[in-house]
C-alpha cells in the first residue's frame, strides 16, 4: 500500500534526468526538466542537456552534426551511419569513454544492411580530410564496429582509431590513407582489441606500425584480414607488435 501511495505522488509530474559531458566526463544534471505530458521533452527548454533521449536508443545518422550529436548522448548505445560523413570540423569524433559500449554499424549498401566488404562500394565512409584523428577510445569504454571505411585520419597516436586500456571489436572495417606518428591505422595501448575481416590499405607512421601499433594488453586479428592486400594475423598478442607494410605475424619490437 505503501509502495503505491509513493507511485501516484510521483505521476503527476514527470521528471526525466541525462548525463552532461563535462571535461570527457559525463555527470548528471544538478536538476532535472519536466517531461511533457505524453512523456516526450521539449527540445527547446531542455537544451543540450537533454539529450532527448530514452535508454538504449538508436540514432540515424547521415551529417557530422548528427554524428557528434549521438556520441555525445550517453543514452545512444546503437548508431547506424546511412551515407559517408565528411568531418569537416577538423576535430576527432567525440571520445568513447567511461562504462560506455557504443555500437557503430554502417548502412550504406542497397539493401540497408551493413556494407558490403571485398567490393569497395556500398562502405559508409568517414573522412577525416587528414586534418585530425577519427574515433578514441578510453578504457574502460567499449567500441563495437562493422560496416565502416575510415579514411584520411591523422593523429600523433592511431590515425583512425586510439585505443587506451578500452577495448575495440571491429569486423569488415577498412582502414584507408590515415597517418601517425605510431599506429597510422590502429593504436592500442594496453587496451582489447578484436580485427576481423578488417582490410589495412595505404596507412603510413612516422616510428612504427604504418597500420597497427600494439603496446600491450590483447590483440586477435583472424578471418579475411589484410595489409594492402597481403594476409595479416595475429592470435593473441599480449606485448609489443606492430604492423607495417610485412603483414603476416607482425614484427616485436623494441
Amino acid at each position: 500500500v505503501l509502495l503505491l501511495l509513493l507511485l501516484l505522488l510521483l505521476l503527476p509530474v514527470a521528471r526525466v534526468s541525462a548525463y552532461v559531458q563535462q571535461g570527457g566526463a559525463y555527470r548528471f544534471p544538478t536538476a532535472p526538466f519536466d517531461a511533457n505530458a505524453d512523456g516526450s521533452i521539449d527540445r527547446a527548454e531542455a537544451g543540450n542537456a537533454a539529450h532527448f533521449a530514452s535508454p538504449g536508443r538508436r540514432a540515424e545518422v547521415t551529417t557530422e552534426t548528427e554524428l557528434r550529436d549521438a556520441m555525445k548522448n550517453p543514452y545512444v548505445n546503437e548508431i547506424w551511419i546511412a551515407a559517408d560523413i565528411a568531418l569537416a570540423s577538423g576535430e576527432a569524433l567525440p571520445p568513447i569513454r567511461e562504462l560506455r559500449t557504443l555500437h557503430v554499424f554502417g548502412k550504406c549498401s542497397p539493401t540497408g544492411e551493413d556494407a558490403t566488404f571485398h567490393g569497395g562500394d556500398g562502405e559508409c565512409a568517414l573522412d577525416a580530410a587528414g586534418a585530425s584523428g577519427i574515433f578514441d577510445v578510453y578504457g574502460p569504454a567499449r567500441l563495437v564496429m562493422r560496416g565502416v571505411k575510415l579514411v584520411n585520419g591523422n593523429a600523433k597516436h592511431g590515425g583512425a582509431l586510439a585505443v587506451w586500456f578500452g577495448s575495440a571489436e571491429l569486423s569488415r572495417v577498412r582502414f584507408e590513407n590515415n597517418a601517425a606518428e605510431r599506429g597510422g591505422g590502429i593504436s592500442n595501448w594496453h587496451g582489447e582489441v578484436e580485427l576481423r575481416d578488417v582490410t589495412m590499405k595505404d596507412n603510413i607512421a612516422s616510428v612504427d606500425g604504418s597500420h597497427v601499433y600494439h603496446w600491450g594488453g590483447h590483440m586477435k586479428v583472424y578471418g579475411d584480414s589484410t595489409i594492402n592486400g597481403k594476409p595479416f594475423s595475429c592470435v593473441r598478442a599480449t606485448g609489443a607488435v606492430a604492423w607495417n607494410d610485412d603483414a603476416g605475424p607482425g614484427h616485436v619490437f623494441p
